[in-house]
C-alpha cells in the first residue's frame, strides 16, 4: 500500500513538474538533405547552446558584447516590447547573427518575451509560422509591439545589430536590406 502510494505521488510530481517548465520539452531534430542534424520548431536559448547540435553558438555569444551605453539608452524603449526570431540552424547568417541578437533582446531584459523558432532548409516549418510573419530569408528578428510589427531585421544588419535595433527601438526610419521601396 506504502509503495503504491509513493509511486502515485512521485508520478503526479514528475506530471506536474513538466508542466510547470514547458521549455524543457525537446525541439524536434531533422536532417538537412546534406545529413546534418538541425532543430525545427519553437526552441530556447538553451536549445542553442547545445555543443552537439550548435558548436557554433556558444563562442559567436560570449564574444558578442553588448555596450552599456546602448542598454542605458534602449532599455527603456524596450520595456513593453516583445520579438521573434526566425532562423535556420543549418544556416551561416544565423550562425554569425542570432547569438548577438540573443544577447541584445537579453541586455534589454526581455528575453522572456523572446520566443525563437527554427525553421527547415527550405525555410519553412511544419507550423507555417514563416507564412504567418512573412519570412523568406533567415535569420529576421522581428519587433512587436502589442502584437503588431513594429519592424525587422533581416538576414544581416546593414549597420551594426546594435544600431539597427536601436533605430528600430527609437522608431526611427529603418528599412530591412531586402525591403522594397
Amino acid at each position: 500500500m506504502r509503495i503504491r502510494l509513493l509511486s502515485t505521488l512521485v508520478l503526479l510530481s514528475l506530471v506536474f513538474a513538466c508542466k510547470q517548465n514547458p521549455q524543457s520539452a525537446l525541439p524536434t531534430l531533422a536532417e538537412t538533405t546534406e545529413g546534418e542534424t538541425i532543430y525545427l520548431g519553437t526552441i530556447t536559448k538553451g536549445n542553442l547552446n547545445n555543443n552537439t547540435y550548435t558548436p557554433w553558438f556558444e563562442p559567436a555569444y560570449e564574444n558578442f558584447q553588448v555596450p552599456e551605453e546602448w542598454i542605458k539608452q534602449h532599455k527603456p524603449l524596450a520595456k513593453k516590447l516583445e520579438f521573434i526570431i526566425l532562423m535556420g540552424t543549418w544556416c551561416s547568417d544565423s550562425q554569425r547573427e542570432v547569438p548577438g541578437m540573443i544577447r541584445l533582446i537579453e541586455a534589454l531584459d526581455r528575453d522572456d518575451q523572446l520566443k525563437i523558432y527554427a525553421l527547415d532548409e527550405f525555410k519553412q516549418s511544419e507550423g507555417g509560422i514563416e507564412k504567418t510573419w512573412n519570412v523568406e530569408q533567415v535569420p529576421t528578428l522581428i519587433v512587436l509591439d502589442k502584437g503588431e510589427e513594429l519592424n525587422r531585421i533581416v538576414e544581416f544588419p546593414l549597420d551594426t545589430l546594435e544600431e539597427d535595433l536601436g533605430s528600430i527601438l527609437r522608431k526611427e526610419p529603418y528599412k530591412h536590406a531586402y525591403a522594397l521601396d
